[in-house]
């Protein structure tokens, strides 16, 4: 009988490190809970192994247990404080958990270690960046790229800086890099969608999305951000269908719903929008940008004590969060207490906010540094908010040109006269319901629209820029520039009709019964012409009002369109010099009939203006007009905090409080400053 020595028993050592090799087998391939289980099974045999807690920490956080991921790491670190990688993975930890303080600190004891460690310096850039230590963060990634130029996550997260620190076309030149070197980068593609979406560069954004879906056709995140483009575009219904694609797709991607939920208040659908942030807010209690959406829709509905409590709301949750303070701020009806001005006043020198940003909070500031009667802190404020916009709109191409303004409005003049309207009586359809308010922004548009819109068979369509659109896209060239008004001496009777009964279709959404429908984009006045073609029995009402308070009111306002002649005081002049020989022109050849009313005489006699409105649309009198500040409906302008209230005096003849500051607005407009003193605001 043979006998054979028995087999050698492993050491402990070498049992370790196979259970090691195996656990690493396992995690790489992504089988976390086998691979957790044999990191347990190392611990117990050697419980001070530091990498079995490194790893068994790394395990954890990937399979969402933090608190024990960061536990377990740091008593890795305390095992063996020299490996680079314990520091960066618990950095990379806290960034994940927005625990940007903690991250640094693990990241910079990483660098100490190694100090040209990639990882360690990306994580140490992401935790300086949401600190808003931009300057150092972008720093930070520079030298990781110098390091390795083929690290992408290093370049991507120096392109989202450049892109916040206003370096735009540095951003996309950095994405462009990262898809150079990955084509097939998903991320890349849809934060360049992104940015390109914000520098109104949308058939390029749109290009980058379609890329995304050409590699995964199910990839949310480039679904939504198609989404962004569409609503950017104004295809509201369209972004819906997006939205609700991406959203189906995956739900964790909060800002979907947010976006859904904003397009809907963008439709004028703010019983759905208010669902859906009420929704958001289940979920996500302490959602500063659900409550401020939610409050922006109850402003447009006129529920203005939920609007300013959802935004303080906001604040509470985000002291930093300009939207809320702005929207507050300017209501012209709050008086910000001092701890919301100390921290307005804050970020108005925080390099770490857009420019974008800093226009809001400086017009905030000077909204409320007149209610507090401040007059000169309120004008700087004012100035500089409009400096700073003037700079944010020539950085996306909005510059205002007073010549080739002038040659506009001259060549619309060549073009359309009365024997023009008279070749083409029969363009067009014969509806009498449109009804167009025209003006210079700021000239009481809105109150006209509201008072009008009170009457029960009349409805308001706010701001719609469908007609200037049209305008300006009918007849573009190939090499996509306008050439209005030049075009329109083309126009065939399908081409008008098509667009003519497109419109009164959007229009008649809200009320299939209307009698009138209002659309009050003050900018029509440019388009009269092309109104009279498409709507030959149309009405139109041109709202008129002092040309300084118009002139002053243009300048305090931060307006949603871009209107760049707005952020000077002498171009304001420029632009209202050539709006008044517009008009001139209209009333000399336009076949619509034309009412003016004029803004201080609705502020003197709301009852005689209001009757003469419903007596020029051809409508018996509704005394519901005289109540227009207690309708429902939304009212979606500049104007919307004022038009809450009754009837109001203050702005006639607000020009007089500011008139040392308005030298070059009464220089443009041609007023000879020796008759001011004599002035009545007409």
């Amino acid at each position: 009988m043979n006998h054979y020595p028995a087999a050698a028993q492993p050491k402990p050592r070498i049992l370790v490190n196979n259970l090691m090799s195996k656990a690493l087998d396992l995690h790489k391939s992504g089988a976390l809970d086998k691979a957790e289980k044999l990191y347990k099974k190392v611990l117990k045999a050697d419980p001070g192994n530091a990498d079995a807690l490194h790893l068994s920490g790394v395990v954890a956080h990937q399979l969402g247990r933090h608190p024990r991921a960061i536990q377990l790491i740091k008593k890795a670190i305390r095992r063996d404080g020299n490996q680079v990688a314990f520091h960066t993975n618990l950095a990379a930890i806290h960034n994940a958990l927005g625990k940007w303080r903690e991250a640094e600190a693990a990241s910079r004891a990483a660098v100490a270690i190694d100090e040209k460690h990639v990882d360690a310096l990306n994580t140490l850039g992401q935790a300086l960046w949401h600190q808003g230590k931009l300057d150092e963060a972008i720093a930070i990634h520079t030298s990781a790229i110098n390091l390795d130029p083929g690290n992408l996550n290093a370049r991507t997260n120096l392109a989202s800086l450049q892109a916040q620190t206003g370096r735009n076309e540095e951003a996309v030149e950095s994405l462009e890099l990262v898809l150079k070197q990955d084509p097939s980068s998903l991320l890349a593609m849809t934060n360049l969608a992104t940015l390109l979406t914000s520098l109104g560069r949308l058939p390029e954004a749109e290009s980058y999305c379609r890329q995304a879906l050409g590699i995964d056709q199910n990839c949310a995140k480039a679904i939504h951000c198609l989404g962004v483009v569409q609503s950017t575009r104004g295809e509201l219904r369209t972004a819906v269908e997006t939205f609700k694609k991406a959203y189906a797709l995956n739900g964790d991607i909060g800002e979907t719903l947010l976006n859904l939920a904003s397009v809907h208040a963008g439709l004028g659908e703010f019983d759905k929008a208010i669902g859906l942030f009420k929704e958001i807010l289940k979920s996500e209690p302490n959602s500063a940008k659900a409550y401020f959406n939610l409050g922006v829709c109850y402003s447009e509905k006129g529920d203005m004590d939920e609007a300013f409590a959802c935004f303080r709301t906001a604040i509470e949750i985000d002291p930093r969060n300009i939207e809320a303070y702005y929207a507050l701020g300017t209501t012209g009806k709050e008086i910000l207490d001092a701890n919301f001005l100390h921290n307005l006043l804050h970020l108005a020198d925080d390099p770490a906010i857009s420019v974008e940003e800093r226009v809001k909070v400086n017009f905030a500031l000077a909204a409320q540094s007149e209610r507090q009667g401040a007059v000169g802190p309120a004008f700087s404020f004012y100035l500089r908010g409009n400096d700073l916009r003037r700079e944010f709109l020539a950085s996306r191409g909005r510059v205002y040109d007073p010549i080739e303004h002038r040659q506009q409005v001259a060549q619309i003049e060549e073009l359309f006269t009365p024997e023009f309207f008279e070749d083409r009586s029969d363009l067009g359809v014969g509806s009498d319901q449109p009804v167009f308010i025209v003006g210079m922004p700021r000239s009481g548009t809105t109150l006209v629209e509201r008072i009008a819109a009170s009457h029960h068979a009349i409805v308001g369509n706010g701001e719609r820029d469908a007609v200037p659109k049209f305008g300006e896209n009918f007849g573009r060239n190939e090499d996509g520039k306008g050439s209005y008004p030049a075009s329109f001496s083309n126009l065939t009777a399908g081409q008008a009709a098509e667009f003519a009964e497109t419109y009164l279709a959007m229009g008649l959404e809200v009320d299939l019964e209307a009698s009138r429908i209002v659309d009050k984009m003050p900018a029509n006045f440019m388009y009269l012409g092309v109104i009279a073609l498409l709507f030959p029995n149309a009405r139109v009402i041109h709202c008129r009002r002092d040309p300084l308070d118009t002139g002053l009111s243009c300048y305090f306002q931060n307006f949603v369109h871009a209107h760049p002649w707005s952020c000077d005081l002498h171009l304001i002049g420029e632009f209202y010099r050539s709006y008044d020989n517009m008009m001139a022109h209209w009333r000399s050849v336009l076949p619509l009939p034309i009412l003016d009313v004029q803004y201080e005489d609705v502020v003197a006699d709301q009852e005689k203006a209001s009757r003469e409105i419903i007596d020029f649309l051809g409508l018996d009198w509704d005394t519901n007009c005289l109540n227009f500040h207690k309708s429902k409906g939304a009212v979606r302008t500049a104007s919307k905090w004022q038009v809450r209230q009754p009837i109001y005096n203050q702005s006639v003849g607000r020009w007089r409080t500011y008139a040392a500051y308005l030298a070059p607005l009464i220089q443009s407009l041609e007023i000879d400053p020796a008759q001011l003193p004599l002035r009545r605001d007409t």
